[in-house]
């Protein structure tokens, strides 16, 4: 008798809940009601990861308005003053669903859109058109589509992002070629370096590990110059390299050289080494003869100060190419 009583209780409340979730999915039934697209173009930057494009609800709703969306490429003008070029789903951007269900009571609800930025690639501005294909619980409106158009952001140094096969020739052994697979990082926007510094990480796998690269670019030959830094610390944060010669709570960490001299109590850094970049951005050739090593340099703890004291060579290359992957 007990159990029967608990039984009729919990499927009581089942039975609640059920016509709760009902009420929240209950679709608008008052007249009068249309949804549309709030504005009938839109436009974002690529390296916007989110965004949402804006529909409208126009009456007094007691329940939701289901809206069914096609998403097509296009429209687009091959001769406008911007060029543009369809704007392909799955490529270029992703929705995040087809179906979007406006709770009652929202006149503004979003559709949300993810950007694919292909980062480091300069490209015709992206277009592509959101229509209502169908909605319950409203009437379509006269405005029932937005045609967005993602906008390239990517210039000359923003290029240079993504990642590069790093290939040279180990120094240090008749091994051949070493090849690590770089990421390029820029500084942060609005700093002193930015525009005028790059950082390709991944130093023989070492996520923590880089190159720096100088930039500028002259606008009238449209050509990139760089050089590979040397002086320049190697990595973000000190590191212990483990080396056995270290003395014990010594860190270690890279600094580029471009020479292997080095005298107690100096440190003789050699030359930048200049690099062509081709036309297209996509490979960075070195001098085959220039030497690139990262020296080893242990830190005073207690001070960050250099201990001038060669613990050897972590890295060190000649014949030095690098192409965008």
């Amino acid at each position: 008798m007990k159990l029967n009583k608990i039984f009729a209780i919990a499927l009581a409340a089942l039975t609640l809940t059920a016509c709760s979730d009902d009420d929240d999915y209950a679709v608008n039934s008052n007249a009068g009601v249309t949804v549309g697209m709030k504005d009938a173009t839109l436009t974002v930057g690529e390296n916007v990861e989110y965004f949402d494009v804006p529909l409208q609800v126009t009456g007094n709703t007691n329940g939701q308005v289901v809206v069914n969306l096609d998403i097509v490429s296009g429209p687009y003008d091959e001769n406008a003053d911007v060029p543009t070029e369809p704007g392909e789903e799955g490529t270029h951007f992703l929705v995040t669903s087809r179906t979007v269900r406006i709770p009652a009571g929202e006149s503004t609800f979003g559709i949300e859109i993810r950007n694919l930025w292909e980062q480091g690639f300069i490209n015709d501005d992206r277009v592509f058109t959101i229509k209502i294909k169908s909605a319950q619980g409203a009437a379509i409106a006269t405005q029932s589509q937005c045609v967005v158009t993602i906008t390239n952001v990517d210039d000359a140094y923003t290029s240079m992002l993504g990642q590069w096969q790093f290939t040279g020739n180990w120094i240090f052994t008749s091994a051949g070629p070493e090849e690590s697979v770089l990421t390029m990082d820029i500084p942060a926007a609005g700093s002193e370096d930015y525009g005028k510094i790059l950082y390709a990480y991944g130093v023989r796998g070492r996520s923590e590990c880089y190159f720096t690269f100088d930039f500028a670019f002259d606008d009238e030959t449209q050509e990139v110059t760089m050089n590979l830094l040397t002086g320049y610390e190697a990595s973000d944060n000190i590191y212990n390299f483990g080396l056995p010669n270290t003395a014990a709570g010594d860190p270690v960490y890279g600094l580029p050289v471009s020479s292997s001299q080095y005298a107690p109590g100096q440190l003789v850094f050699g030359d930048d080494i200049p690099t062509t970049v081709s036309a297209k951005r996509d490979e960075i050739s070195f001098d085959p003869q220039s030497r690139f090593l990262l020296m080893l340099i242990g830190v005073n703890g207690n001070t960050w100060a250099y201990v001038m004291e060669n613990f050897g060579y972590w890295g060190g290359w000649n014949n030095m190419h690098m192409t965008k992957l």
